[in-house]
């Protein structure tokens, strides 16, 4: 059954600006210690801040970079995280311009923005609490 709080917590999380967006992986950290996560690894870090036991480890891919794995995944959503947010498979979805896309396309092919991606996943999950389905308005 959908969590719409955690899902909440998620959209926050994107919109708050301590992430930095990333591409192609769910979290990436740089040479510089630099972390960079895709809108997948936010939901795997609010999951962990919010008690989710999920296992993280760390592989060198080259160029100065670590790719961090959570639940033993470096590019989708793991099974507890999918579980915490009550989602019935693995494609986190959103709207964007009028048409549902999955969550992995739009940070990683459309380069969505992560204030994007909130407002979109706000519209498909319905999470306005004030019931304006416009994105971003509180």
């Amino acid at each position: 059954m959908l969590n719409k709080e955690n899902l909440r917590l998620v959209v926050a999380a994107l919109r708050n600006g301590e992430f930095r967006q990333g591409f192609n992986r769910l979290k990436t950290i740089r040479y510089d210690g630099t972390a960079e996560h895709c809108c997948l690894g936010v939901a795997c870090e609010i999951a962990i801040r919010h008690g989710v036991p999920l296992s993280t480890y760390h592989q060198d891919i080259g160029e100065g970079r670590e790719s961090v794995f959570f639940g033993g995944g470096s590019c989708t959503l793991p099974s507890p995280v999918i579980e915490w947010l009550g989602l019935n498979d693995d494609e986190f979805a959103l709207i964007h311009d009028g048409v549902t896309v999955m969550a992995v396309e739009a940070n990683d092919s459309r380069r969505l923005d992560f204030s994007q991606i909130a407002d979109g996943m706000e519209l498909f999950y319905g999470l306005r609490e004030d019931g304006d389905d416009t994105p971003g308005t509180d």
